[in-house]
């Protein structure tokens, strides 16, 4: 694995640092061992200082030694704040080198999404030449760092939606003109990052989607029917492209209709832990949008226990955590639900997602939700 010179040497800044870090905690625990003989010593005079009170001890004496106990007591209380703080200042630097230490470790892992897509303007030329089309190929984001592992696993899916929407989104030549379109098709291709996520477009400036031809198929295979498939959405009209097997196309040639259809583009997304979803305007084009993790080599996650298992939520996953007082939960029809933001969040147990015993409840406990 080819891995910068720079990135390397940041790396070494940040393993030294760290020795420096772990350095300092036999410092510490010697100070706190300290601290312990300290409290032990306050301990014993306050037994001493108790049983002279008890025993008859002359009040000078009994005073003296009650202000001893007192000035131990102050001495390992400031010492205790001393202690205290300085774990909190160490805590915070070791939060804040684990941080840059996580994000160079994962930059080291990072390719250039040029370097996974350098083939496909060639690509592009030749499939639109073979076709009789003239289509140009525009890739944004090239310096965006992909994982490599995602950065090779996006090779394929890429090219099939460039594929298709070389042979299915872009009109002829002729055609455009006639719609007073440039002659020449352009198709997006462009990657950035955002919230945490990696986001891949794929775009065109064809006659998009035909929604009205695309009921029409799902009504003539079957899937739904007729009065159904006319009040679905677009969002839910345009879901049926990812079905196996379903496909738009007339004929088959040599770019489609092969059996390969937008399902396998949309395996391989969710197998890396992302999902893709569908725009289009009819005559303006069709988009195609990947979100994926940023990496797979790392992945930070919510652990929390079911039915006494730990399971493991990604941070991208997850939209909000919320902590909710059992007497806030209201039930209606059998089913529980809270008022969150002045909505109602329907509740479902993990326990029962995952077919486990339900735990016991609990007063005490509130349980959580995200």
């Amino acid at each position: 694995m080819r891995v910068s010179a720079n990135s390397l040497n940041r790396l070494m800044g940040l393993a030294g640092e760290s020795l420096v870090q772990a350095r300092w905690l036999p410092s510490f625990s010697t100070a706190l061992l300290k601290l312990k003989k300290h409290h032990d010593l306050l301990a014993t005079m306050l037994d001493t200082a108790y049983h002279a009170a008890n025993s008859g001890m002359p009040p000078d004496q009994l005073a003296n030694l009650i202000s001893d106990t007192r000035r131990q007591w102050v001495a390992c209380r400031q010492e205790l704040g001393e202690k205290t703080s300085d774990f909190d200042d160490h805590a915070a630097r070791a939060e804040d080198l684990n941080a840059r230490l996580y994000r160079e470790v994962i930059a080291s892992r990072m390719r250039p999404f040029g370097d996974g897509v350098h083939g496909f303007p060639r690509m592009v030329r030749d499939m639109a030449r073979t076709l009789g089309k003239d289509v140009r190929l525009a890739i944004a984001g090239e310096t965006t760092e992909v994982d490599r592992d995602i950065l090779e696993k996006l090779e394929s899916p890429l090219s099939h939606l460039i594929r298709n929407a070389i042979d299915h989104g872009m009109e002829y030549p002729n055609v455009r003109a006639a719609a007073n379109k440039p002659t020449a098709g352009t198709i997006t291709l462009e990657a950035r990052h955002r919230a945490g996520m990696l986001l891949v477009s794929v775009s065109d400036d064809g006659a998009g989607v035909d929604l009205t031809k695309l009921r029409k198929k799902i009504v003539e295979r079957g899937l739904n029917a007729a009065d159904m498939v006319a009040k679905l959405t677009e969002a839910e009209l345009l879901e049926f492209l990812f079905l196996p097997g379903f496909s738009t196309a007339a004929s088959v040639t040599e770019f489609s209709g092969l059996r390969v259809g937008l399902d396998v583009v949309q395996d391989t997304i969710r197998k890396v832990g992302g999902n893709v979803r569908i725009t289009t305007t009819r005559g303006a084009g069709t988009a195609f949008h990947l979100q994926l993790p940023l990496t797979l080599s790392v992945i930070r996650a919510v652990v929390i226990d079911v039915a006494g298992e730990p399971y493991a939520f990604p941070h991208t996953r997850i939209d909000r955590l919320i902590r909710v007082r059992r007497d806030e939960v209201r039930s209606l029809e059998h089913r529980q639900f809270v008022t969150v933001d002045g909505q109602n969040v329907g509740l479902v147990m993990a326990a029962q997602l995952l077919d486990m015993p339900a735990p016991r409840p609990s007063r005490r406990k509130c349980p959580s939700y995200c």
